[in-house]
C-alpha cells in the first residue's frame, strides 16, 4: 500500500517535471524575441551615448518593449491561438513570466515618468527579477525540487 503511494507520487513528480520542460520548449520563441529586443535596446542606448545615432533611447526602448509585448500577447487572438499544455506546472511558469513582464514594464514606465531611470538602480533591479525567474524556471526541471501540488513523498 505504501509502496504504491510512493510510486504514484514519483510518477506525479515526473509528469510535473516533463510538463515544465514542455512549457519551456513551447515558450522558446517568446524568450528568444524578448532577448533579442532587450539586446537591441541596450545596443541602441550605447549607440546614442557614444554619439553614433541621434535616436533617443526612450524611443528605442519604447519599440524594444512594445513589439515583444505584442508578440507575446498574440496568443490572446483567436487567429494565433496555439495549443498549450494545461497543467499546474505550465500555468505556474506562465504566470511567473507574465508577472515579471508586467512588473518590469510598470516599473520602467514609472521610472521613466519620474525621471529616476538615470540613477543607475534600474538595470540591477531588472537583472535581479530576471535572475529570480530564470532560477525558478531551472528549478522546475529538477525532480527533487519540483512542485508537488500538495503531495508528499513521505508515507503517512
Amino acid at each position: 500500500m505504501i509502496e504504491d503511494r510512493v510510486r504514484d507520487d514519483i510518477a506525479f513528480i515526473r509528469r510535473a517535471v516533463e510538463e515544465g520542460r514542455n512549457y519551456a520548449t513551447h515558450s522558446g520563441p517568446d524568450i528568444m524575441i524578448w532577448g533579442i529586443a532587450l539586446a537591441i535596446g541596450y545596443l541602441g542606448t550605447y549607440a546614442f551615448l557614444r554619439g553614433w545615432t541621434p535616436v533617443h533611447p526612450s524611443w528605442i526602448w519604447g519599440l524594444c518593449i512594445g513589439a515583444p509585448w505584442l508578440y507575446s500577447l498574440r496568443r490572446l487572438l483567436p487567429a494565433f491561438e496555439q495549443p498549450c499544455v494545461d497543467s499546474p506546472m505550465a500555468r505556474a511558469l506562465s504566470m511567473l513570466w507574465f508577472g515579471c513582464g508586467v512588473f518590469l514594464t510598470t516599473l520602467a514606465i514609472a521610472a521613466i515618468w519620474g525621471g529616476d531611470i538615470r540613477q543607475g538602480w534600474f538595470d540591477a533591479v531588472v537583472a535581479g527579477v530576471l535572475g529570480i525567474a530564470f532560477f525558478r524556471q531551472c528549478l522546475a526541471q529538477q525532480p527533487w525540487l519540483a512542485p508537488l501540488g500538495g503531495r508528499t513523498l513521505v508515507a503517512r
